[in-house]
């Protein structure tokens, strides 16, 4: 019995850490975009502007298929996130677009929303990758092309 708590201890504290590691994407996330929203009034999803189509629409037309090599520069500035398969890009870029904090933190905090980092851009570095990207400035989140 003492080795099957001993087991799962390590366990729990792997989970906890993952569960901390996942609150700082979080709270970076956050912050950079308050950052990037404070620097102009303009970035603050100005891309939208006033036009009065629904954003799902206005959004529309920073979607496409692009490789690795589109998305290298983002993911080199920090602000390149993959969405996972389960939900829509559109349905995040809305979230990121409206402010929606409490989405954009639960996807975050459950790994359907992370931000890429130097193993996942190694191994695209090496193939020919085709990803669905979508722009909501000031950050670029994507998905594997199907």
């Amino acid at each position: 019995m003492a080795m099957a708590s001993s087991t799962t201890a390590p366990a729990k504290e792997d989970e906890e850490k993952e569960d901390g590691n996942r609150e700082i994407a979080a709270r970076a996330f956050f912050a950079q975009l308050y950052l990037m929203s404070e620097e102009s009034e303009q970035m603050k999803y100005g891309m939208l502007g006033e036009d009065a189509r629904p954003t799902e629409e206005k959004l529309a037309k920073y979607r496409g298929q692009v490789d690795w090599s589109y998305l290298k520069p983002h993911f080199e500035t920090g602000s390149l996130y993959f969405v996972d398969p389960a939900l829509a890009l559109e349905t995040v870029g809305v979230a990121i677009s409206s402010d929606d904090k409490e989405s954009v933190d639960a996807w975050l905090k459950a790994g359907d929303l992370v931000k890429i980092e130097s193993l996942h851009a190694s191994q695209w570095e090496e193939g020919d990758q085709l990803f669905e990207a979508l722009v909501v400035s000031p950050f670029v989140v994507c998905q594997l092309a199907l």
